[in-house]
């Protein structure tokens, strides 16, 4: 195990995030390294801070919790990420811990108290619950099927997105800057502008963050 290790956080409450970073931060072999009120940079964040361990809420602004956590879990496995939340409705949960990865879900009611331990469970490769979660992720495995057809919804293309602008939108969703994806798909860098005002049209969004974000809801992209 190492000496210490980097924890960022991503909560849009100030006052929430004030009290879990001044918690943190009193443990010695916790290092804070940022704590953020929204996780629209939440790449960036990583290539620069090199965090160990991500506490992420659900609902925040621009980018919600889950798609910022789908989106690290896809490039870095290794981080790894708990779900702070006020939420225990079963999609969310699904969505979190089955299909997303997530390493812990706890309820923001039950964590302050055991927050140390909980990080170090994470830390030694186990996941960590609030009970009430437990018992749901539980059911999930118990009775599949009931829960299955009633939280999925086939995901189709129905934003109409031509072959290569679901080439731009997928290479997007893996960090690529505008230079990368027009080298990756021998385009030049106007016509991958082009592609991407197209994009952002039929998604309704105005940034590049927001059609990721988009793009992993809705399974648009692998």
């Amino acid at each position: 195990m190492k000496d210490t290790y980097n924890v960022v956080v991503y909560e849009d409450d100030l006052k929430y995030r004030q009290s879990l970073t001044g918690v943190i931060s009193g443990f010695p072999n916790l290092l804070l390294v940022g704590a953020f009120g929204d996780c629209l940079e939440i790449l960036n964040h990583v290539n620069l801070l090199k965090p160990d361990i991500l506490m992420i809420d659900i609902e925040m602004p621009y980018m919600n919790g889950i798609d910022g956590m789908t989106l690290i879990k896809s490039k870095y496995p290794h981080i790894k990420i708990i779900i702070l939340t006020h939420f225990d409705d079963d999609e969310k949960i699904f969505n979190a811990v089955v299909r997303g990865g997530a390493d812990g879900y706890l309820l923001k009611n039950s964590i302050h108290d055991s927050i140390y331990n909980n990080i170090l469970n994470v830390i030694e490769g186990g996941s960590v619950m609030s009970p009430y979660i437990a018992k749901r992720v539980l059911n999930f495995f118990y009775e599949p099927k009931s829960f299955l057809d009633r939280l999925s919804k086939k995901k189709s293309n129905s934003y109409k997105l031509t072959k290569s602008e679901q080439k731009v939108l997928e290479v997007l969703s893996q960090g690529y800057s505008y230079k990368m994806i027009a080298s990756e798909m021998n385009l030049s860098v106007n016509t991958v502008k082009n592609h991407l005002k197209k994009i952002y049209l039929k998604l309704q969004v105005n940034s590049a963050p927001e059609a990721v974000s988009i793009a992993i809801r809705e399974s648009l992209v692998n």
